[in-house]
This record gives C-alpha cells, sequence and structure tokens, in this order.
C-alpha cells in the first residue's frame, strides 16, 4: 500500500460525524435465512467457523447518507466508486482480498481514514499493520490481491473511506 498524500481539505469531517448517526447495510449481507453462501469468500468464512448471520461491519453509500463525494483532487477519472465502512467496538472484517465485481479489472482502489489513528483500530495489508495515520491520508492498494482486515478493539467506531476508481 502506497501513501499518495494528505488531503484533509476537500474531505468534511461532517461525513465522519453523519456515518456515526446511520447505519447502512450490515455486512456480510449475502446470506439468506438458510445460511446459503454465495461466494467463494463467504463459503471460506463459514468453513473458518465464523457466524455470517452477525454483523461484522456496516457498509454506507450514498443512499444512507445526505452527502455526496465528488471531485476528489487524487482521482484521475471523472468515475468513481466509494462507500464507507463502519466497524463499530467489538466488530471486524476478516482477512480477505477484493473481489472484482466489475468488469473493468484495472482500477485503482483507495483506503482514505475519516479520523486519525486510535489504539485499538486495526487495519493489516499484505501482513503490515497500519499506524500512525491521520484524518485525510489517502493511501492506494498494490493490487485486487491485497491481503487485508481489520478490527476495531478500542471504545469508538472506527469509519474509512474506501474508493474504487476505473483506469
Amino acid at each position: 500500500m502506497e501513501f499518495i498524500g494528505n488531503y484533509k481539505d476537500y474531505i468534511s469531517k461532517d461525513w465522519y460525524d453523519e456515518c456515526l448517526t446511520v447505519s447502512g447495510v450490515s455486512m456480510p449481507k449475502e446470506i439468506d435465512s438458510k445460511e446459503n453462501v454465495s461466494s467463494k469468500m463467504h463459503q471460506k468464512l463459514k468453513d473458518a467457523n465464523y457466524n455470517l448471520n452477525n454483523t461484522f461491519w456496516w457498509k454506507i453509500t450514498s443512499n444512507d447518507v445526505s452527502f455526496n463525494i465528488a471531485n476528489l483532487p487524487w482521482i484521475t477519472g471523472y468515475t468513481f466508486n466509494w462507500w464507507i465502512s463502519k466497524t463499530m467496538p467489538g466488530n471486524f472484517i476478516p482477512m480477505h482480498s477484493d473481489s472484482i465485481d466489475v468488469k473493468e479489472k484495472n482500477y485503482k482502489r483507495y483506503w482514505i481514514p475519516l479520523q486519525d489513528y486510535i489504539d485499538g483500530h486495526v487495519f493489516i495489508i499484505n501482513g503490515k499493520m497500519v499506524t500512525d495515520y491521520k484524518f485525510g491520508d489517502v493511501f492506494l492498494f498494490n493490487n485486487h490481491k491485497d491481503i487485508h482486515g481489520s478490527a476495531n478493539i478500542s471504545y469508538e467506531p472506527r469509519i474509512t473511506l474506501q474508493i474504487w476508481e476505473p483506469c
């Protein structure tokens, strides 16, 4: 993962505040009441004895909030997809690599914390823990195969912006 720079002047602190007040979609969401597994990743989690009916984290999109995210200076194209990950204390996102659910496999994947690092906010990518990040730091994933996961063992929510930009 590569540090691109800090863009706190282009990111509103209000985004974090609003994300505290909305739920979004409970993840993992692709499990029906019979616990049918809809992807290889979910099957791997089920085989490892994760309870897929629990909430691991919350996915917040433009449908859940009043703000729109646009005109970010590090984005080079005209279109991009975004969502916000909200991990409450005691929640986690298991180690995984991103699945490509878009036809375009050439993209840039960004990770942007919406708060300064807090002890207990765990983010691991390719075997390395990321700490000492600041609100508005922008990091670029190397590729969709980067193995990453997170956990929140603090007393405060952990909220990060995720962006996929086709290139």
